[in-house]
């Protein structure tokens, strides 16, 4: 994603279904998928887990987290403001949050 250098490229590149890597320092990192775009804000899948007792892998969890979400943003999603563009960094498709620990979101696909 070298093409998205700015953060109206990145909120054009994140559409419902987009893939994204969330990274901050002293968090593991975790997948997300967009799964409502607004002008101000972006909504993801709430934090999932895999359950291999139950047959339930990562990516069926991501995927189960994700339709809910979907399906009721205002409630079952987890909402991120857009910041202003003097609030963060957008470099090759990562944009990072500055005054939150180095909180960065990655296009993995979309």
């Amino acid at each position: 994603m070298k093409d998205i250098q700015t953060l109206a490229a990145f909120k054009r590149a994140c559409k419902v279904g987009t893939l994204v890597r969330r990274t901050q320092n002293g968090v593991p990192p975790r997948l997300n998928k967009v799964a409502y775009v607004q002008g101000n804000a972006i909504v993801f899948n709430r934090p999932y887990e895999a359950d291999p007792t139950l047959g339930i892998s990562n990516e069926d969890a991501l995927e189960m987290a994700y339709e809910k979400a979907k399906s009721n943003p205002p409630s079952a999603g987890a909402w991120l403001d857009w910041p202003k563009a003097s609030e963060c960094t957008v470099k090759d498709g990562v944009l990072t949050l500055d005054n939150w620990s180095n909180l960065s979101y990655t296009i993995v696909s979309n």
